[in-house]
């Protein structure tokens, strides 16, 4: 009985604690990326295209998302290391920031396949 608590309770720490610290790391590479995003409208005609408009908010989302997952995730594994804590919860926390990522990619998988790779289209 004891060794399914402490599984339980490493499926818990492990991705908090992995959550805690890579999200800031990747939080402050994503902002210099947010920065640059605008960047995106350079091209000409590329103002049209609401799928770079996607993926810009997808980058900007990220190091919004990592500030709130780290703290969070901190949350989560100092609860679990107390008492308990609701599993589903804390691994939602941990992988917030990977929504971000994967607009961004949706959005460029859509620009690949609508637009043929040009940032100059009608995408949406």
């Amino acid at each position: 009985m004891n060794d399914g608590a402490s599984s339980r309770r490493l499926s818990v720490l492990i991705p908090t604690m992995v959550a805690t610290v890579l999200w800031p790391v990747v939080g402050l590479f994503g902002g210099m990326a947010a920065m640059m995003s605008p960047m995106l409208y350079d091209a000409p005609g590329s103002e049209e295209n609401g799928l770079i408009t996607v993926v810009i908010v997808g980058a900007v989302s990220l190091p919004v998302l990592c500030l709130v997952s780290t703290p969070a995730s901190v949350w989560c594994a100092v609860k679990e290391w107390r008492g308990s804590v609701n599993r589903r919860w804390a691994l939602v926390w941990a992988g917030l920031p990977l929504v971000s990522v994967a607009i961004v990619l949706v959005g460029f998988v859509l620009m690949e396949v609508i637009c043929d790779g040009q940032l100059q289209c009608d995408g949406l």
